[in-house]
């Protein structure tokens, strides 16, 4: 009995974790930034690596994610984000270098 119930426990409780972490404000409320540099392809692998989980659908083009920069830069100095998992100090880098 104790078996069987473990695996429903933890599935509960991963479902309640993600929808508790990646819930909340949606970045559309938020006014986008003007944009003079797109991000480039080192950027957006880890945005797409660390973000997506919970913003795919904010960040679906690189405008999107140009319009965001000084909030994701602040969001990952803060650390307010990413919640899931923690960047990597060369991936924190990228993020501020805006490469």
């Amino acid at each position: 009995m104790k078996t069987k119930l473990f695996p429903a426990l933890l599935l509960i409780w991963l479902v309640i974790v993600f929808s508790a972490a990646c819930s909340g404000i949606r970045l559309q409320k938020y006014p986008p930034e003007a944009c003079s540099l797109l991000p480039g392809n080192q950027t957006m692998d880890v945005i797409e690596n660390t973000c997506f989980l919970c913003h795919r659908g904010d960040f679906a083009t690189r405008q999107d994610v140009c319009e965001r920069k000084e909030m994701i830069q602040d969001a990952v100095l803060s650390k307010r984000m990413p919640k899931l998992k923690s960047l990597s100090e060369e991936d924190l880098q990228i993020l501020l270098q805006w490469e």
